[in-house]
């Protein structure tokens, strides 16, 4: 995988990946993804991201750093295979922690720059479909933080991840932004006088 340590500033998305796996199908999905939309990654299992504690006895984890890094892009991709229909267990300390940013004095300014950031959901199981709950989950949390949903992405992985499967797929999804303001712009302009 093409990890950076620092950011880009010339890409706008980072995707959070998270699985028990490094090298895994959600990472081989997460790769081919790139081919068609430059992003930066976090791999979440290579932090020390405790979970969400209500007297916050844990602020000198490696939450807040890698939040702060997420924080600096327009768009985030949630990147996780598919677990007993729930995510692996670094994703849901880092989404438990968001909480940090929304109770801590400190860190609520901060956390309002999650407000209509972009956010989508890459996901790998071994069935057709991805599970409603899992998307929903994510689709709700979304919600309650004020991002702005985009929408998900999902590879049957029963037989391991095949990209040759997957590629038209990640292109229309990578190409979905460009094409929504390309219809807006060809309709403000067929609008104008």
């Amino acid at each position: 995988m093409h990890v950076s340590k620092l950011i880009d500033r010339s890409k706008k998305t980072i995707a959070i990946l998270s699985s028990s796996r490094r090298n895994g199908n959600t990472a081989k999905f997460l790769e081919l993804l790139q081919d068609y939309w430059p992003m930066d990654f976090v791999y979440l299992e290579d932090h020390d991201i405790q979970p969400y504690d209500y007297h916050y006895r844990q602020q000198d984890d490696d939450f807040h750093p890698v939040m702060q890094r997420v924080l600096a892009y327009e768009h985030i991709i949630f990147a996780s295979p598919i677990y007993w229909y729930s995510v692996p267990p670094a994703m849901k300390a880092f989404l438990d922690r968001i909480s940090d940013y929304m109770s801590l004095e400190n860190l609520k300014d901060d956390g309002r720059r999650l407000r209509d950031k972009k956010a989508y959901v890459l996901t790998t199981s071994c069935n057709n479909e991805a599970s409603k709950t899992f998307i929903n989950m994510f689709r709700d949390t979304f919600s309650h933080l004020g991002m702005d949903y985009q929408g998900f992405i999902h590879a049957n992985c029963k037989e391991g991840f095949i990209a040759q499967r997957e590629r038209a797929q990640c292109e229309e999804f990578a190409l979905r932004d460009k094409r929504i303001w390309r219809q807006i712009k060809n309709s403000l302009q067929a609008c104008a006088f």
